[in-house]
């Protein structure tokens, strides 16, 4: 027993330690931006930060905040942004998508859900598309390439243009993410 607490408490420690704090901001439901520190998950696991947004307020005080306190948040990393935004998913819930396009006519936000069984790891993508209306598409990298060029032929179908463009789109699993750039820029420099 003894044993199970020490591993339980080092377990925790590492967790914890691990995990660290960067420059961030968070966007209150009124839509004013405020500047705080945001606490990264440590590389041994920690929390789901697409559920849940872990902050240090300007005085020192750790908050937890999920999709329904905040619009959205933002953070920089080893020089990288990170922007995330309040969206639905598939299933109706929301969560803090990643923003990766977002334009005046067409935006992409994304999650990902990794998974191991038996030494075997794998990433599966969820992309949320958005029009200007409001409305969405779901999709996942684990679609066919095919059912990519006809998703999006439908949900982008105000434009012909888009439309012989996605039609020479999604010849490879490998460009997923740079194909679908492409077509959102050019919808949205229409």
């Amino acid at each position: 027993m003894k044993h199970c607490c020490f591993l339980l408490i080092l377990i925790l420690t590492l967790t914890k330690g691990f995990s660290k704090s960067v420059n961030g901001y968070i966007i209150t439901l009124t839509g004013d931006t405020i500047f705080i520190k945001i606490k990264l998950p440590g590389s041994f696991g920690g929390y789901n930060m697409n559920k849940k947004v872990e902050i240090i307020d300007s005085s020192g005080v750790e908050k937890i905040l999920t999709p329904n306190d905040i619009k959205g948040y933002g953070y920089t990393n080893k020089s990288k942004d990170y922007t995330y935004r309040v969206k639905i998913i598939k299933d109706g819930s929301l969560y803090f998508l990643e923003s990766i396009v977002v334009g005046q006519k067409a935006s992409l936000y994304e999650y990902y859900v990794s998974t191991v069984v038996f030494n075997n790891s794998s990433t599966q993508e969820f992309y949320t598309f958005e029009k200007f209306d409001g409305t969405y598409l779901f999709m996942t990298n684990y679609e066919s390439l095919e059912t990519f060029r006809i998703k999006l032929k439908l949900f982008y179908k105000e434009s012909l243009d888009i439309q012989k463009q996605i039609d020479t789109k999604f010849n490879s699993r490998r460009y997923i993410q740079r194909d679908i750039k492409e077509i959102l820029d050019a919808i949205n420099k229409s």
